[in-house]
C-alpha cells in the first residue's frame, strides 16, 4: 500500500494571474480570496508589472507567494485603457505589445517553474495571456468575473477565453452569470461565487483608528461613496444630491476617497459641478485610503451611486457594520440589498432619489438602525468565506481532476 502524503504537502497549486493597476474592490478580493485559500491549497500571485504598489504590500503583508514579471514596463503602457476612444486604445495596445510578449515568455517560464495546477485571472486580459500559452495548455484557466458583463460589454476574446479556453467561469453574481452565458457560454461553464464578508472580522477592523482624521467629522450628516473614482461609480450623482440634502435643512459633508490616477478629468469635471452647486466646501476628496471599513463605520450612510457592479465589496462591508445603505439595482447589487429591508435603492443618475434616501434615513434613525440590523444579520447567514472557499475548491478540483484527500 503507497504511503500516505505528508499533510503539508498541498493537493494542488493555485496561481493568480493578475493584472492590477489600482487597488480597488477586485484587487483587494483577490488578495482575501488568496489568503483564504492557501489554508487548503498552495498559492501564488503572479503581477505581470508590479505596478500597484498597494496590491504589492497587501499580498505580502498577507503572507503570499507574489511574483511580479516585467517590473521594468513603463507607466505609459501599463494601462491600456481609452474605452470609448477606439483610436487612443488601439494606439495604447500597440504601445503595449513588446511588453506583453515580454509578460507572455516570463509567465510560460515562471508558471512551469511554480508547477501550478490551475491559473485563475480576475479579467480576460489576464486570462488571454495565460490561455494563449501554448506550453500550459494542459494547464486549466479559470477567469474570475467580478464586473456585471451584459454580453455588448464582453470583448470579443473574452467571449472566445470563456467558450474555449476556459476550464470554468466564476461570476461573481448571478446577474453576471446570465449575462456570460447569453454571450454563448456552456451553461455548466459559469458557477456563481459571491464576494464572501467575515462580519467580526469587519467590525474588528472598523474598530481601529483611522489612517487620518477625517475633515468636517463633526457634522452630523456624514456621506461616503466608497468607490473607485471613475464615472460609472456615480460621484457625480452624489454631488448633485448634496445640493438637495443641504437645500433639505441637513447638516451634511459627503466623503469621496479613491485615487484619481488614469481618471483625473472625471474628478476635474466633478469638482468643477460641486463649484457650480455651491457645495465644494461640503464635498471632501480623501485620497486613496486603506482604511475603508473605518471610513464607513465613521460615516452616518453609505451610498453607491454605480451604473454597474458585479457584487461589491463596498456594501457587502456597510452591510456587515450594520450601516444604513442606499444603492443602484445594478448587476449584483439586488442580490444583497432587499428594498425596505435591508438598504434603499435609487436609479442610476437620479440625484433626487439619492437625496430622498438619505432623507429618510436622517428622518428616521430608528428605522434605519433596524435596517442595518437585518442587513448584518443577511451577511453572517449567507455570505461567509467559507461557502466561497468551498465552492471555489470543488471547481478547481473539478477542472483539475482531483479530488479531496481523503
Amino acid at each position: 500500500m503507497p504511503a500516505r502524503q505528508p499533510s503539508h504537502v498541498p493537493e494542488m497549486k493555485v496561481a493568480f494571474f493578475e493584472f492590477v493597476t489600482h487597488y480597488g474592490g477586485a484587487s483587494r478580493s483577490v488578495v482575501e480570496f488568496a489568503t483564504r485559500l492557501k489554508q487548503h491549497v498552495g498559492v501564488a500571485i503572479v503581477d505581470p508589472y508590479g505596478c500597484c504598489d498597494a496590491f504589492a504590500a497587501a499580498a505580502r503583508q498577507a503572507g503570499l507567494d507574489y511574483h511580479v514579471l516585467c517590473p521594468e514596463a513603463g507607466p505609459a503602457v501599463r494601462q491600456i485603457g481609452g474605452q470609448g476612444r477606439p483610436l487612443q486604445r488601439a494606439w495604447r495596445l500597440l504601445r503595449s505589445l513588446p511588453n506583453l510578449v515580454t509578460v507572455h515568455r516570463r509567465a510560460e517560464r515562471l508558471l512551469k517553474e511554480l508547477e501550478v495546477d490551475v491559473v485563475s485571472s480576475n479579467n480576460f486580459k489576464g486570462a488571454f495571456i495565460v490561455g494563449t500559452i501554448r506550453a500550459l495548455r494542459h494547464v486549466p484557466t479559470v477567469v474570475h468575473l467580478r464586473g456585471w458583463y451584459t454580453p455588448d460589454m464582453m470583448p470579443w476574446y473574452g467571449k472566445w477565453l470563456c467558450r474555449r479556453r476556459c476550464a470554468a467561469v466564476f461570476a461573481v453574481s448571478h446577474a453576471t452569470r446570465t449575462a456570460v452565458i447569453c454571450a454563448g457560454v456552456d451553461p455548466t461553464k459559469v458557477h456563481v461565487l459571491h464576494n464572501p464578508i467575515d462580519v467580526d472580522e469587519t467590525v474588528q477592523m472598523a474598530r481601529r483608528p483611522l489612517d487620518a482624521p477625517l475633515p468636517q467629522s463633526d457634522r452630523p450628516v456624514r456621506i461616503i461613496v466608497p468607490a473607485s473614482l471613475i464615472r460609472t461609480k456615480g460621484q457625480h450623482t452624489a454631488v448633485k444630491a448634496m445640493r438637495r440634502i443641504l437645500d433639505a435643512g441637513h447638516d451634511a459633508v459627503l466623503y469621496l476617497p479613491g485615487d484619481p490616477i488614469g481618471h483625473q478629468s472625471y474628478v476635474t469635471q466633478t469638482q468643477a459641478l460641486a463649484e457650480r452647486l455651491g457645495v465644494a466646501d461640503r464635498v471632501e476628496w480623501l485620497g486613496f485610503r486603506f482604511d475603508m471599513p473605518q471610513l464607513m463605520n465613521a460615516s452616518t450612510v453609505v451610498v453607491l451611486p454605480s451604473h454597474t457592479e458585479g457584487h461589491p465589496r463596498a456594501v457587502l462591508e456597510a452591510m456587515a457594520l450594520a450601516k444604513p445603505v442606499a444603492a443602484t439595482p445594478v448587476g449584483g447589487i439586488v442580490e444583497t440589498l432587499v428594498p425596505n429591508l435591508t438598504g434603499l435603492f435609487f436609479d442610476v443618475e437620479d440625484d433626487q432619489g439619492l437625496a430622498q434616501c438619505v432623507n429618510e434615513f436622517v428622518a428616521s434613525p430608528e428605522r434605519a438602525r433596524e435596517m442595518g440590523r437585518m442587513a448584518q444579520e443577511c451577511m453572517r447567514k449567507s455570505f461567509h468565506p467559507s461557502q466561497q472557499i468551498a465552492k471555489a475548491l470543488k471547481v478547481f478540483r473539478q477542472v483539475t481532476g482531483l479530488r479531496a484527500n481523503e
